[in-house]
């Protein structure tokens, strides 16, 4: 019995983990591939804007306005929101609980799986001291 408003699963093609919550799935490009702006590659065009707006609003506050003490209370506030807008803009882009778990999982998964052969060798003296230890009593 599901939950109600729940949705169904879906599956990250790029780690094939299954997601409850439609999240994008984060994708990211093969290295060969060539990037574009470097430093500036995850700016997007509203931070851009946003900054644009507050340069030209300070500007004109300081010029328009006859209270510098004013005008620069407005920029400092301004800078702030700009920075807040910045902060808060790759909020969404971190693994929620789910995912994180999943990759733990399959860390553990992929780290037992690689050890097989050494549980395999420590079974087998464990039982050859046991058979040992059984034939000595």
């Amino acid at each position: 019995m599901g939950q109600v408003g729940r949705k169904a699963p879906t599956v990250c093609p790029r780690t094939w983990e299954r997601r409850f919550r439609p999240v994008a799935c984060h994708i990211s490009r093969p290295r060969t591939e060539v990037r574009g702006a470097g430093i500036l590659e995850r700016v997007n065009r509203r931070l851009v804007l946003a900054g644009v707006i507050w340069a030209a609003a300070s500007v004109l506050a300081f010029v328009a306005g006859g209270n510098a003490l004013l005008a620069l209370g407005l920029a400092v506030f301004g800078l702030v929101l700009l920075v807040v807008l910045a902060m808060a803009g790759d909020w969404d882009d971190h693994p929620d609980f789910e995912e994180r778990e999943m990759a733990r999982a399959r860390r553990r998964r992929e780290k037992w799986e690689r050890n097989a052969g050494a549980r395999a060798r420590d079974r087998a003296r464990w039982e050859a001291h046991q058979a040992r230890k059984a034939g000595r009593d």
